[in-house]
C-alpha cells in the first residue's frame, strides 16, 4: 500500500498548483455529514481497484449507475467521494447526473446553477463548482429538466468539459439515474473513463443487471466492476472476518 499511498500524494501536491479556474465555497465549516463514514474500508478498496485498472490515467470520470431504483448507487457516490477526499487527499467532484437524488441538498449546499448550463449555455465552470466546507470535495449540481437532458450527454462538448475537469480533479464521480427511469447513463458511457455498477443484493435479478451490462458496453462502455451493495449478514460480520 506505501506505492500506493506515494503515488496519491504526488498528485495531490501536483493538483495544488494554481490552475486555470478556482472554485467558490458555499460555507466556511465542513458539514457535520462529510465525516459520517460508514464504508471507509470498502471504498479504500474500491478506489485501489479503480487504480489498477486504469493505471495509466492520472485523473479519472467514473460513471456509478443501477439497473433500478433504490439500489444505493448514490449514496455509494457520496461515500466514496467523502473517504477518498478526506482519508487519501485527493481532489473530487461529484457530478449530480440524477434526477431523483438531490445530493447538493444531503451535503447542505445551496446552488444557483448546474454543470449542464456549462455544457448547453457556456456558462463558466468555476460558478458551478460548490466546495464542501475547507474539503478536498466539491459537487456541481444537476439544474436542467429531465427531458432536455438527453441533448446534453450526446453533445460533443461534454467531452472538452470532462477534459478541463480532469486537470483540477483527481476523481470526477457521475451519479446516473437508474436504468429504468431513463436510459441518458448509457448513452454517457462512452464518454467516461470508467463505469461501476451497483447491484442491490438478493433483490436485482442477474439478467437485468446483465442486460444493462450488456447495453453499456455495446454502446462502448468501459465496465469497470459491480458493487454488490446492501448485503445481508446472517452470521455477526465480526465472525466473516476471521473466515
Amino acid at each position: 500500500m506505501s506505492k500506493i499511498y506515494e503515488a496519491l500524494e504526488n498528485a495531490k501536491k501536483e493538483r495544488a498548483e494554481p490552475g486555470e479556474f478556482s472554485f467558490g465555497s458555499m460555507s466556511e465549516k465542513p458539514d457535520s455529514k462529510i465525516s459520517k463514514l460508514k464504508m471507509e474500508d470498502e471504498m479504500l478498496r474500491l478506489c485501489h481497484n479503480i487504480n489498477n485498472l486504469l493505471p495509466d490515467l492520472q485523473s479519472k470520470v467514473i460513471q456509478f449507475i443501477s439497473s433500478s431504483e433504490g439500489e444505493g448507487s448514490s449514496t455509494i457516490v457520496q461515500e466514496f467521494g467523502t473517504v477518498v477526499s478526506l482519508k487519501l487527499g485527493l481532489s473530487v467532484l461529484l457530478l449530480e447526473a440524477n434526477f431523483q437524488i438531490n445530493q447538493a441538498s444531503f451535503f447542505g449546499i445551496e446552488f444557483n446553477g448546474g454543470w449542464d448550463e456549462v455544457i448547453r449555455d457556456g456558462r463558466s465552470i468555476k460558478e458551478v463548482l460548490y466546495q464542501i466546507g475547507k474539503s478536498r470535495l466539491y459537487i456541481s449540481p444537476l439544474s436542467m429538466k429531465r427531458d432536455s437532458m438527453a441533448t446534453i450527454f450526446h453533445s460533443p462538448r461534454i467531452e472538452e468539459f470532462f477534459k478541463i475537469l480532469k486537470k483540477k480533479f483527481d476523481y470526477i464521480l457521475v451519479d446516473s439515474s437508474p436504468v429504468n427511469v431513463t436510459s441518458d447513463g448509457i448513452e454517457l458511457s462512452h464518454k467516461v473513463d470508467g463505469v461501476v455498477m451497483v447491484v442491490e443484493a438478493e433483490k436485482t435479478r442477474w439478467q437485468v443487471a446483465s442486460s444493462v451490462k450488456d447495453k453499456i458496453q455495446e454502446r462502448g462502455g468501459n465496465i469497470l466492476g459491480v458493487i454488490l451493495n446492501k448485503k445481508k449478514y446472517y452470521i455477526p460480520p465480526f465472525i466473516y472476518k476471521l473466515l
